[in-house]
């Protein structure tokens, strides 16, 4: 489910999909949501690691692989709301 919302969120790039570089590993979530939050972040976060895969392989001529676990991509989605605007 993951790689394949991964790759509808990179279908209007015209990037074509690098889904063996992302590899996400199975973890209980952390948010206890009726939707499936942890798997969404999982695939935006997939698909964003495509994308910078898909750049590097431009500029250098070589791959690179990212690798996280759902409780990761869950945390990475809401550090934002941890952030302080200082004056």
């Amino acid at each position: 489910m993951i790689r394949l919302l991964a790759q509808k969120n990179i279908k209007g790039t015209g990037v074509s999909t690098i889904a063996h570089s992302v590899t996400v590993d199975a973890a209980s979530p952390i948010l206890q949501t009726r939707l499936r939050a942890a798997e969404v972040c999982a695939s935006v976060l997939s698909a964003q690691a495509m994308l910078i895969n898909h750049i590097w392989k431009m500029r250098t001529g070589r791959s690179q692989t990212a690798s996280f676990d759902l409780q990761g991509a869950s945390l990475a989605m809401q550090s934002v709301f941890h952030q302080r605007i200082w004056d």
